[in-house]
């Protein structure tokens, strides 16, 4: 026996977790005040047989006796630091479990891509715990929110406690379109107009002005109507629906940590569903086609994760109710309690198309005067044989301002020449006193 180190990625687990262990634990945390961190520091490396838990940062607490490391949900954009140079805690995980003979767990609801590929090469055990869920489907025929058949379903388990409605948005409608030339409302800057509440008026998405929108501006007509429902919105929309039970909303900005079991109507954003102690007598999945269809690369292994997470809050007789289509595998893999098969599959998509974690992604952003010529020399360097053959040079994008970005990627069993060269890319830029560049090498997402 040893210490533990425990990695959690956001600090409303930490909390939980610390609440739970009580003096048992050591936290390590940003949200500890200096001199509370290095006390905290100063113990868990002084002892032996310490359980150390904490956030991002943690993973490089080094108890003396450290055997073994726990993540827990690696999948998340929280473990990733944002800050250069840009490690991430699951591949810094594997790292010290190779050079430390750690014992490394991963916890979660669903692995991430990277690790559905380590599994199924077998360098990682996979183990589940199978059971039969009641899952039923409902898809939604005409955009309806709530389809006739599933208010059946949510009176019954009324009866006997809170439903749990998990919604992809937050806010109250994501934008805005002309009814009648059917334009969608834009902000002076560009940026498209949103409403976060029903009293609001309505606001840019990108520079934050409120415009007092009563005409649109295109064809003068004062017929603006509401696309995209947030979570305000549903909660509205479902209270209407169903009379006479309270409405809860929990989302990152209000965060309603448990609820008292009573029958209530609890709409809630992925990652803040409130805690009930015998589980929800019912857990809907609205509009599970949105989960699946943001055109980011984790899209498809956040609304897994998602759909799994809240999923897991239901009582043990209670329901699971997706609203999807009919056809959509997320319904068989809740229903067998497996997300195994859905990340076998995306995996396989991924190798065919040539996408991480089968490449190595590495993501420029640099002065859009400068971004042609970069793109132009890795193209050359490649075609002198410089650079593998297998290097793809993508853009560039506009990014912000005056800077562009630009998407390399590279065969992974080749990625070691690819990053030496980059190396010596940025070192004689440095050395030329040229424009600085930003460089991520497999970030959480390549549109960003």
């Amino acid at each position: 026996m040893g210490s533990v180190l425990l990695i959690v990625p956001e600090e409303r687990e930490l909390r939980r977790l610390s609440d739970l262990l009580g003096d048992a634990a050591i936290v390590l945390s940003a949200s500890l005040s200096r001199t509370e961190r290095y006390r905290n520091y100063l113990l868990a490396i002084g002892g032996s047989k310490k359980l150390v838990i904490g956030t991002r940062s943690a993973i490089f607490a080094s108890p003396s006796d450290l055997r073994t490391l726990i993540v827990f949900r690696e999948i998340s954009e929280s473990l990733y630091e944002p800050r250069t140079p840009g490690w991430n805690v699951r591949d810094l995980s594997l790292m010290r479990s190779a050079n430390e003979g750690l014992d490394l767990y991963f916890a979660g609801y669903s692995p991430s891509s990277e690790i559905a590929k380590l599994i199924e090469e077998e360098k990682i055990k996979f183990v589940s715990k199978r059971s039969r869920l009641k899952v039923t489907n409902h898809p939604s025929v005409n955009g309806e929110l709530l389809p006739g058949r599933i208010f059946t379903s949510i009176r019954t388990a009324l009866k006997s406690g809170p439903v749990l409605f998990l919604v992809p948005r937050k806010g109250y409608a994501s934008s805005l379109m002309c009814k009648k030339c059917r334009n969608i409302a834009l902000c002076e800057c560009g940026g498209k107009l949103s409403k976060s509440g029903g009293n609001e008026t309505a606001n840019c998405m990108h520079c934050g002005v409120k415009a007092n929108l009563h005409k649109c501006k295109w064809c003068g007509a004062d017929s603006m109507v509401l696309l995209g429902r947030g979570a305000e919105r549903h909660a509205e929309e479902i209270g209407r629906a169903f009379p006479g039970f309270p409405v809860l909303y929990s989302n990152a900005q209000k965060p309603i940590e448990s609820q008292d079991g009573q029958p209530a109507l609890v709409i809630s954003t992925t990652g803040m569903v409130p805690r009930v102690v015998n589980g929800y007598s019912a857990v809907i999945l609205l509009e599970g086609d949105s989960f699946f269809s943001f055109a980011d690369l984790r899209a498809q292994e956040r609304a897994r994760e998602s759909f799994f997470e809240a999923a897991s809050h239901v009582s043990a007789k209670g329901e699971i109710v997706t609203v999807i289509d009919s056809a959509h595998p997320i319904t068989a893999a809740l229903t067998q309690w497996n997300p195994a098969t859905m990340a076998a599959r995306e995996l396989s998509d991924r190798k065919e198309v040539g996408l991480p974690p089968f490449t190595r992604a590495v993501l420029l952003e640099t002065e859009s005067k400068d971004a042609t010529g970069i793109i132009a020399g890795i193209r050359k360097a490649v075609f002198d044989q410089r650079l593998p053959s297998s290097v793809l040079a993508l853009g560039p994008s506009q990014s912000s301002g005056d800077l562009s970005r630009i998407l390399l990627t590279c065969d992974i069993s080749q990625s070691d020449i690819f990053l030496k060269f980059l190396h010596e890319f940025l070192r004689h830029r440095a050395i030329t006193k040229k424009s600085k560049i930003f460089l991520r090498v497999d970030p959480y997402a390549l549109s960003s």
